[in-house]
């Protein structure tokens, strides 16, 4: 079945998370099916938009909603006077691409119009959930809740990218079904991509060095990582610390960012630590794949799309024992696990693998078979595939 997958990009030049599981995703499924990518767009994106994405074809335009807190009058006659034009662009999309089930990707309120659509044209619409709206749904407005609960209760088949977040999901909501759908990443095109040379604008590389990537808020655990660096450099000096995200300091930055870059710069180990900010994919994978090990100190997590990029380059992970590391990955050769919150755990696992260098990567190999296998983007393909046809066949 074709889908149209739907999701919403949170920053301009992303390195990973939804919207590289929503690229593979769509990349992975049969020739002969295909699958359309719809974008939310933010606010100035009003016009109506379509262009390539590699072989893919993509649409975006922002979905206006007619209540506005803000600006409540104002806000509804807006939504009045664009809304019949986004309606009939939007089924006009889904009749002419010939679009068989619609696919919402985490909790928006504008996925209330993609479910009204699906209805109107008769296809089915289902659901992927991704980690910190259902692991944090608690910290959502009443509003939003009532709202989200009564869309999940409504689509036609949930899943969850994680052990984690279906456990959560089955506690929040145990009368409502869903399923759990690994997120799949394709190896051959991770491993293509990290040969890439590395861009001019960078700065040279040290030899030794691990890295962390993610934007510096606060359940990222990147002044876990700082503190240990603090520690660990007193035995290893020459190893660095390479953090890709948003980068601290920046103007967009939290008071969390700058208060990671306080203490990076007050330390022993502030010439050791790198904030090369937010950079695509290209980019990413060519210093992943000379790293030492990959770092995610993470407080919570759904599963993020990182670990399998640096599962697929042969990189040991070392991440904090929270529950979807522990659940999937605690058996695992090549994936370390130290107790969360805790520096000195985190800078001893890293100097007792620098030590011995031949079982450092020996395991990083055994992690990229288990990715390979477990992991693949095929296999997702797949399993969403099921999830499809399933519910169109219940409809029929």
């Amino acid at each position: 079945m074709k889908p149209l997958i739907v999701y919403h990009l949170m920053y301009e030049n992303p390195t990973g998370g939804i919207n590289a599981m929503v690229d593979t995703l769509a990349s992975s499924m049969p020739q002969e099916i295909g699958a359309v990518l719809f974008r939310v767009g933010r606010w100035n994106e009003s016009e109506w938009q379509s262009y390539k994405q590699g072989k893919l074809t993509c649409y975006n335009k922002r979905i206006r909603m007619p209540w506005d807190s803000s600006r409540f009058i104002r806000g509804f006659l807006g939504w009045l006077l664009e809304f019949p034009q986004t309606w009939r662009q939007l089924l006009h999309l889904i009749r002419s691409e010939k679009i068989e089930v619609i696919h919402l990707h985490s909790l928006h309120d504008h996925q209330l119009i993609f479910w009204l659509l699906s209805r109107y044209v008769g296809i089915p619409c289902v659901i992927t959930l991704h980690g910190s709206e259902i692991l944090k749904f608690s910290q959502r407005s009443y509003y939003a809740q009532r709202l989200n609960i009564w869309l999940l209760n409504r689509v036609d088949g949930i899943a969850c990218v994680s052990e984690q977040v279906f456990k959560a999901f089955n506690k929040l909501m145990p009368n409502i079904a869903a399923s759990c759908i690994y997120n799949g990443i394709d190896v051959s095109a991770i491993k293509k991509a990290s040969q890439t040379p590395l861009a001019k604008t960078l700065p040279s590389l040290p030899a030794s060095y691990c890295v962390l990537v993610g934007h510096v808020f606060s359940v990222k655990g990147h002044d876990i990582a700082v503190a240990a660096w603090h520690e660990l450099v007193q035995k290893r000096p020459d190893l660095h610390l390479i953090i890709i995200g948003q980068k601290a300091g920046d103007k967009e930055a939290g008071t969390f960012a700058n208060e990671v870059l306080a203490l990076a710069q007050n330390g022993k180990a502030c010439e050791n630590i790198h904030f090369l900010g937010i950079q695509p994919l290209e980019v990413l994978l060519p210093i992943l794949k000379d790293a030492q090990a990959l770092l995610i100190p993470s407080r919570s997590e759904g599963l993020p799309y990182v670990l399998l990029e640096g599962g697929a380059l042969n990189k040991p992970v070392i991440a904090s024992a929270i529950p979807p590391f522990i659940n999937q990955f605690k058996e695992v050769a090549g994936c370390y696990l130290f107790a969360k919150e805790d520096p000195n755990a985190l800078s001893n696992i890293i100097l007792d693998l620098l030590d011995n260098p031949d079982e450092l990567c020996l395991a990083g190999k055994e992690l990229g078979s288990v990715i390979q296998r477990e992991f693949s983007a095929q296999q997702m393909a797949n399993n969403y595939q099921k999830l499809y046809c399933q519910n169109f066949s219940q409809d029929n």
